[in-house]
């Protein structure tokens, strides 16, 4: 999700990793879900990528249960996430009855 993000506004890594003060790498880590992003990073990231409260928010809260269960999203997941989050007041009823319904049959 982050790599969307970055990307949609033109940001590399190496000079996003430049305005938080991270190396290229460690940015990259964070990226591709290999090390955890803490809330207060997130809140940075967001900042410096001038995302909507809501969006914000949203990245905020998937940082704080990545924490608790130790495991991150997988990025798509989390992309998946925060894109049913910021169109949800768009969608139909029975697009959201669908997306649902085919969550719970995919995990049965």
């Amino acid at each position: 999700m982050l790599y969307r993000l970055r990307t949609t506004r033109r940001f590399s890594q190496a000079s996003m990793a430049s305005l938080l003060g991270l190396s290229t790498s460690y940015y990259s880590e964070l990226e591709n879900s290999k090390r955890l992003a803490t809330p207060s990073r997130v809140t940075s990231i967001a900042s410096y990528l001038e995302l909507s409260d809501d969006d914000r928010q949203m990245l905020v809260s998937l940082a704080i249960q990545d924490m608790y269960s130790g495991n991150p999203l997988p990025p798509r997941v989390s992309a998946c996430i925060l894109t049913l989050r910021s169109r949800s007041n768009q969608l139909p009823d029975d697009v959201l009855d669908r997306v649902m319904s085919l969550l719970q049959e995919e995990t049965m």
